[in-house]
């Protein structure tokens, strides 16, 4: 019976997790929440994009342990800037997008801030692990949707390009990562993904 209530539990907890359907009656609100501030498909296919520059620069797979900690870092920079967007997005996401973590109730703006933070951190903290030129794109690269979070949307294009550039650094600095240099295809690379964003 235990087995059968958990396996009920998760089917709940995937629903929940897919329609967003009630989610302040439900013990996983709290889970759905920082899921969807988070965007964790989002951050990771950012980190995957590090990988793949880590990839093409090395025209080979890296090793694992060359790949886990550039990946991480790129992982919860995106995240910290998902969450930061969504504190500063606080008003318009209140009439727009009311069923957002933030304006549902089921996250405060300090908890979004400070998660902001954290993944922040961590994310800084796994970029030390690389070298100085990778960690300088990647520290611009935050700088930069710090700036879109809170001037970028209102300059349409400006803070598409913004949007487009930050997501093409993580190519960049996967190939820095491994390399501490860009070569042609890695930048051309680069280049390409910047107008797939």
């Amino acid at each position: 019976m235990g087995r059968v209530k958990s396996f009920k539990n998760g089917i709940c907890l995937y629903e929940t997790l897919l329609n967003g359907d009630d989610v302040h009656s439900s013990k996983a609100a709290l889970i759905v929440g920082y899921v969807r501030l988070t965007r964790p498909l989002g951050s990771f296919l950012i980190g995957l994009a590090t990988f793949l520059g880590q990839a093409v620069a090395l025209e080979g797979l890296p090793l694992l342990s060359v790949a886990v900690f550039p990946f991480l870092a790129s992982f919860f920079i995106t995240a910290s800037s998902f969450a930061f967007n969504d504190y500063f997005d606080f008003e318009i996401d209140r009439i727009n997008r009311p069923d957002r973590p933030i304006p549902s109730g089921i996250i405060s703006r300090r908890t979004a801030l400070y998660s902001s933070i954290i993944f922040a951190l961590l994310g800084f903290s796994f970029a030390l692990t690389t070298n100085i030129k990778a960690f300088l794109v990647f520290s611009i690269a935050f700088f930069l949707s710090v700036v879109y979070s809170i001037y970028g949307k209102a300059y349409g294009f400006l803070g598409n390009a913004i949007v487009a550039f930050c997501v093409s650094t993580a190519f960049l600095f996967g190939a820095l990562s491994t390399t501490a240099s860009i070569s042609y295809v890695v930048f051309s690379f680069s280049y390409s993904a910047s107008f797939l964003t």
